[in-house]
């Protein structure tokens, strides 16, 4: 908890205001005991100036602590939808390593809900991507010599909670279209992001879209 740059900058802000708060109350009777006149007959401004500052002072104690609560709300909302099972599914993309033109594609389910993978393409409107093997759990599916496109397939829901959540892993090529002609691609070095449109089934189902850097590969 210590760590938390945030927990201890809300910390620090609260004793700062209460300090400052005591210090306040009891300037005036302190002053007053040692004998000082900080006012003049006509006006006080040295009040009005301690005053307005304890104003600005508690306005921005006031706007940390709503941030670190605010920040606090999110990480519970996280923690408590992957504990009940209704985090989003994620998605990860890395060149394989033995293989620079094919691109290791996992998704994984953390949901209890089940997710359809309707579309997977490369953020470019050049490049098409060639599905070479997908496999889900582990499991190897049937997959066309040559398929340009991807059929839809289900991920199943992490229902079972004590076990590993569903995920799929999908390898791909890339084909690049350069004057009019097909290319494979020998390499994910230079190409943008993979997206995936991705279908979560319920009483309302929702449509979802997960992107990865291809950028950052191993080289």
């Amino acid at each position: 908890m210590l760590t938390d740059r945030g927990f201890c900058v809300a910390v620090t802000t609260a004793v700062a205001l209460i300090a400052f708060v005591v210090f306040m109350r009891f300037l005036p009777d302190f002053v007053e005991w040692q004998g000082w006149k900080w006012c003049n007959p006509d006006e006080c401004n040295v009040q009005t100036w301690l005053g307005s500052l304890s104003g600005w002072f508690g306005g921005f104690a006031a706007f940390i602590t709503i941030l670190f609560i605010m920040r606090q709300l999110r990480e519970q909302k996280r923690q408590t939808d992957f504990a009940i099972g209704d985090a989003m599914p994620t998605l990860d993309a890395i060149e394989h390593l033995q293989d620079n033109a094919e691109l290791v594609v996992r998704i994984v389910n953390w949901n209890r809900r089940a997710i359809v993978v309707r579309h997977i393409k490369v953020d470019d409107p050049t490049t098409t991507v060639m599905l070479n093997r997908l496999t889900i759990n582990g499991k190897d599916k049937p997959v066309a010599t040559i398929s340009f496109s991807i059929q839809p397939f289900v991920i199943p829901g992490w229902e079972n909670r004590n076990g590993a959540p569903a995920h799929a892993e999908i390898r791909l090529a890339a084909i690049i279209e350069v004057e009019n002609n097909l290319n494979l691609s020998k390499s994910w070095h230079d190409l943008p992001r993979i997206v995936v449109d991705v279908q979560m089934l319920g009483d309302a189902h929702k449509a979802i879209v997960l992107k990865a850097d291809t950028g950052l590969l191993l080289r």
